[in-house]
């Protein structure tokens, strides 16, 4: 799961509308109306991805209470700029009021007059209320982000073999485990480069190119 699947599941759900609804009927387990920003942003990541980092909050519906899971778990930060998509965004409707948590999305984008979200429980550009929507929010009116533990994906920029040196190839070497970190991509290397394409039924060249860095989790930006 990365952060463009969260933002792209989240972005799927922009035609839905109505309350109850399908994230509420599945939160609540009940036919009855509720304030549900929570409870998309809940959907999205428990009932889409399986994921379970949202876990150990105990009322996702309910956004200081996410704010307080955020803070425990060190995911909470006041900077929005940190926030990257796919982390959760709070809003606060009334800056004059501190500690004052209004309202959750998913961020799409991060501008410097503040955040692109995916929202539920918001009005479309239509006006239409109880809606998924994609918003454009002033950063005065950002109380904080939740900054999740996604796992960056490495981008290589080019064919890995044996004598390459640098940073890529001791990125490699971490994620081959079992190999000294010192960036010479060298017989031991080239040895568990072959295993591993072997084990992944990939063409066993000692090479690592776009197929072999896929199957390592990897995108390939290279020519």
């Amino acid at each position: 799961m990365t952060r463009a699947d969260i933002v792209n599941k989240a972005k799927s759900y922009i035609k839905y509308w109505g309350n109850p609804n399908q994230f509420t009927k599945w939160y609540s387990k009940d036919n009855k109306t509720h304030a549900w920003c929570g409870m998309f942003v809940d959907y999205v990541f428990k009932k889409d991805f399986k994921c379970d980092w949202l876990d150990g909050c105990s009322n996702f519906a309910y956004v200081p209470t996410i704010v307080e899971w955020a803070k425990d778990k060190k995911y909470w930060s006041v900077n929005y700029t940190t926030a990257k998509p796919g982390d959760l965004v709070i809003y606060n409707w009334y800056p004059e009021k501190k500690n004052h948590y209004s309202h959750v999305g998913i961020v799409k984008e991060v501008k410097s007059s503040g955040i692109v979200s995916i929202e539920g429980n918001t009005t479309n550009s239509l006006g239409k209320k109880n809606c998924v929507a994609q918003k454009s929010r002033a950063k005065k009116y950002i109380a904080g982000v939740v900054r999740l533990p996604y796992v960056e994906q490495f981008n290589l920029t080019r064919l890995l073999k044996k004598g390459c040196k640098g940073a890529d190839v001791k990125e490699l070497q971490k994620t081959l485990g079992g190999l000294t970190a010192d960036g010479i991509f060298g017989d031991k290397t080239l040895k568990k480069v072959k295993a591993f394409q072997k084990a992944h039924k990939l063409s066993v060249d000692g090479k690592v190119g776009k197929n072999t860095a896929h199957a390592l989790g990897w995108l390939w930006k290279g020519k």
